[in-house]
C-alpha cells in the first residue's frame, strides 16, 4: 500500500511512553513523549528536547478553545500515556489519548530516558514536597479514593490534629465556649453521622478524588451512608459537606466577604458566635434589632454609648438599675421626671460621696415642692449615725477608726467561721470566697480605713482589710518596711512584691480541655498564665501519648489561703501554678523542664523529694529557680537551668548522668 500521508489514510499507529517535558514553549498544554518502542532511552543519541511535541487530546466535555474548559492538560514528568501518530510515517505529531496509572516501584533514575529528568516523580514517602504521603510499590489511585488501612492520606491528619497557636495551625479548635457556658468544637473525620457511619468511611471505587502537585484537594464521594463533598486547600483551608448535609469551614487565613447586593439569611436554629479578638460593626443606614424573648448582655470592661439624635426608651414592666460605684448625670436642659406612684429616695453613707453621713444637698436659685398645690413637708425621725456599731467580727472594735463603713458582711461572716475553724485545727484548709475578690473591682469596700503604708503602694490601700488581718495576727512581727510578715509554725516572713502586688486583679475561672484541675484549686489564674498551661499540656502530650494528662494541683490563692501554706505572692497574684510530677523518669523529668522553659514560663520551682508526690512549680512573674531541700538531689538538672541562663550553685555529686 502506497503512503498517500494524509491523517487516517496511511494506518493507524498508536504508542505507549513517558513525559519527559510538559513546559510547552507555546503553552498550548503539549508535551514530550519518549515512546517505547520507538525511541531509545539512551538520552545522548535522543535527548529530552529532542524529542517531538505531542498535542492533548481532551473529553467531549471540555471544548479546549479561548480558555474554556480545563486547560492546561495536567500530566508531569514521569507520567506513563497512551496516543497515536497523525503522522504514520514521520511520526512526529504525537496525539495523547490518555494517562496510565500503575505501581510505581522505584525512584527516577537521572540520565536515563522513560524517567522523569527532574528526578521528582514517582515520588517516595521521604520527599518532601509529598504531600499525600503516597510511597513506592502502592497504587498511583489516590490514597483517599482506596482508604486503605495503614496507608492514610496524610491530610487527615493534619485536619484532625488539635490546633495550637504557632505549633499547629491548620489543627482542629475544640472547647470553644459560647456566651450561655455550653462548649462545641469542629467534627472529626472519624465521627458518625446520623446513620452511624463515619464522616469519612471512602469506599473504593466510590470516592472522585482530584489532587493537585501542592496538595490541593477535590473529593466527591459516594460511599453509601457516608457521602461527601470536600474541597481543601494546602494552606489548610477547606469546606466539606457530609452525609448528614452538615457543612463544615475552617479558614486558615484572613477572610473578605464582600455582598454587592442585598443578602437574606434565615436561621432556623441556634446562633453560636464567639469571638476571641475585637467586634468592629459599622452600619452606614439604619439598624433594626427585634427579640421576641430575653436579652442579656454583660461588659466586663466598661461601657460607653454615644447617641448624637433624640432617645426614646419604653419599658412595658419594671425597670431596675444597679451601680457600685459613682453616678454623674450631666443635663444640658432642663428634665422633667413624672412619677404616677409614689417616688421614694434612701440615701445611705458611702466613702465616695462627698457628704460622708448620708446627706441629700439640693441647690438651686428656687426650689418648689408641690407648686401646683398645698404641700406638707414632715421632719425626719432618724438621722444614720456612724456605721461602725455595724461592723461584724473581722477587726477589734478599739482598732476601728470613726467614718469606717463596712460593706463586707457576708464575707465576713464566712471568715469568721473559717477563723474558727482554723482555731480548731491545725490542718486548716482555707475555702474559696467568691466575695473575697468580687465585691467592687478592687475588693474596694473598707478604703476609709488605712493602714500604715509608706510606700503608698495601691494594693495595701485599695485591699487594706485583708493586709490589716495579717497584722492583727502577726503581733511584734508586723514593721512598716516589710508593710507585714504573718506568723507561721516555721516562722517564715511573708513579703509583698511591689511591682506584681500592686495588681489586683478579678479574672473567671480558667478551664481547658488540654489538662485537668484537681479538686479544691481556685481556678481564678490569669489568661496569660494559662495559655502557657495549654501549650504545655499540648506539647507534652504529644512527646509522651502514653502518660496521662497534666494535673494542676494549685492556681490562683487568697492572701490567708496563701500564708496558711508559707506561699510566695506568685500564687497570690494568680501568676503561678503547680503542676503534679511524680513517678516519673530522670529523662522525662529533663524532658518536662527543658519544655517548660522552651514554652515561656520564668519561675521554676522543682520538689522533687518525695517521687510519690513530686511538683514543679510554674510562673511568668520573673526569671529565677529554686529547690526543694538544697540541691545535690537535682544535678541531673543543673545543666539545662544553666544553659538557659538561670545560676545554679555545684554541689558534690554522686550521679552526673545528666
Amino acid at each position: 500500500m502506497s503512503d498517500k500521508y494524509f491523517m487516517g489514510q496511511d494506518g493507524f499507529i498508536w504508542f505507549t511512553g513517558v513525559v519527559e517535558d510538559r513546559n510547552d514553549p507555546e503553552k498550548l498544554g503539549r508535551v514530550r513523549v519518549r515512546c517505547l518502542g520507538y525511541h531509545t532511552d539512551d538520552t545522548e543519541l535522543i535527548p529530552t528536547k529532542g524529542l517531538p511535541w505531542a498535542h492533548v487530546m481532551h473529553p467531549v466535555t471540555d471544548p479546549s478553545m479561548q480558555g474554556m474548559g480545563n486547560t492546561p492538560s495536567f500530566m508531569v514528568e514521569g507520567t506513563w500515556v497512551v496516543g497515536f501518530f497523525m503522522d504514520a510515517r514521520e511520526k512526529q505529531q504525537p496525539v495523547i489519548m490518555g494517562t496510565l496509572p500503575g505501581v510505581p516501584q522505584e525512584n527516577a533514575s537521572l540520565g536515563i530516558g522513560f524517567n522523569d529528568p527532574n528526578g521528582i516523580y514517582p515520588q517516595g514517602d521521604v520527599f518532601s514536597t509529598n504531600t499525600s504521603g503516597h510511597s513506592l510499590n502502592e497504587s498511583d489511585t489516590n490514597r483517599l479514593a482506596r482508604n486503605d488501612e495503614g496507608k492514610q492520606h496524610k491530610v487527615l491528619e493534619t485536619k484532625d490534629r488539635d490546633f495550637v497557636e504557632g505549633l499547629s495551625p491548620k489543627g482542629r479548635t475544640r472547647g470553644v465556649t459560647n456566651s450561655v457556658g455550653d462548649e462545641w468544637g469542629e467534627l472529626a473525620t472519624n465521627e458518625l453521622t446520623l446513620k452511624l457511619s463515619s464522616r469519612y468511611k471512602s469506599v473504593y471505587p466510590k470516592n472522585h478524588v482530584f489532587e493537585s502537585e501542592s496538595g490541593h484537594i477535590k473529593e466527591f464521594d459516594d460511599t453509601e451512608d457516608s457521602e461527601r463533598i470536600h474541597e481543601y486547600h494546602t494552606s489548610g483551608t477547606f469546606y466539606e459537606v457530609d452525609a448528614d448535609g452538615t457543612k463544615s469551614i475552617r479558614v486558615v487565613g484572613d477572610k473578605f466577604e464582600v455582598v454587592v447586593g442585598t443578602e437574606y439569611v434565615n436561621v432556623k436554629g441556634s446562633v453560636n458566635l464567639t469571638v476571641e479578638g475585637d467586634v468592629n460593626t459599622y452600619v452606614q443606614g439604619n439598624m433594626t434589632t427585634i427579640v421576641d424573648g430575653d436579652k442579656t448582655e454583660v461588659v466586663r470592661g466598661n461601657l460607653k454609648q454615644e447617641v448624637h439624635g433624640t432617645v426614646e426608651e419604653v419599658f412595658g414592666s419594671t425597670q431596675r438599675t444597679d451601680v457600685t460605684g459613682k453616678v454623674t448625670q450631666v443635663y444640658g436642659e432642663s428634665i422633667a421626671t413624672e412619677v404616677t406612684g409614689r417616688y421614694d429616695i434612701d440615701i445611705k453613707p458611702h466613702d465616695e460621696l462627698t457628704d460622708e453621713n448620708g446627706e441629700f444637698d439640693l441647690e438651686a436659685s428656687t426650689v418648689h415642692f408641690n407648686k401646683s398645690q398645698s404641700a406638707t413637708v414632715q421632719t425626719p425621725t432618724t438621722i444614720i449615725s456612724d456605721p461602725t456599731a455595724e461592723v461584724k467580727s473581722l477587726l477589734p472594735a478599739s482598732d476601728i477608726k470613726a467614718g469606717f463603713a463596712n460593706n463586707y458582711t457576708t464575707a465576713s461572716d464566712l471568715r469568721t467561721q473559717q477563723d474558727e475553724q482554723k482555731e480548731s485545727s491545725d490542718s486548716f484548709k482555707d475555702t474559696i470566697l467568691a466575695e473575697e475578690r468580687y465585691i467592687g473591682s478592687w475588693n474596694d469596700y473598707d478604703s476609709n480605713y488605712q493602714l500604715d503604708n509608706p510606700r503608698d503602694l495601691e494594693y495595701i490601700t485599695k485591699n487594706n482589710v485583708d493586709v490589716a488581718y495579717l497584722k492583727e495576727q502577726s503581733g511584734d512581727n508586723w514593721t512598716e518596711d516589710d508593710y507585714w510578715k504573718f506568723k507561721t509554725t516555721r516562722k517564715s516572713s511573708f513579703s509583698l512584691l511591689d511591682s506584681h502586688m500592686d495588681s489586683a486583679f478579678i479574672e473567671g475561672e480558667y478551664t481547658s480541655t488540654l489538662w485537668d484541675w484537681n479538686t479544691d484549686v481556685d481556678k481564678r489564674i490569669r489568661p496569660d498564665l494559662g495559655k502557657l498551661i495549654d501549650t504545655l499540656a499540648s506539647t507534652w502530650a504529644t512527646q509522651y501519648p502514653e502518660l496521662p494528662r497534666l494535673i494542676v494541683t494549685s492556681g490562683y490563692r487568697s492572701i490567708r489561703r496563701n500564708a496558711g501554706t508559707q506561699g510566695s505572692p506568685r500564687h497570690r497574684t494568680g501568676k503561678a501554678c503547680d503542676i503534679y510530677f511524680g513517678n516519673y523518669t530522670i529523662k522525662q523529668r529533663q524532658d518536662f523542664l527543658q519544655l517548660c522553659i522552651d514554652v515561656g514560663f520564668l519561675g521554676i520551682g522543682t520538689y522533687l523529694q518525695n517521687p510519690k508526690k513530686g511538683r514543679f512549680h510554674l510562673d511568668i512573674l520573673y526569671k529565677s529557680e529554686w529547690r526543694q531541700g538544697g540541691g545535690e538531689q537535682y544535678t541531673y538538672l543543673r545543666n539545662i537551668f544553666n544553659k538557659a541562663g538561670y545560676n545554679v550553685p555545684s554541689y558534690p555529686e554522686t550521679n552526673t548522668s545528666y
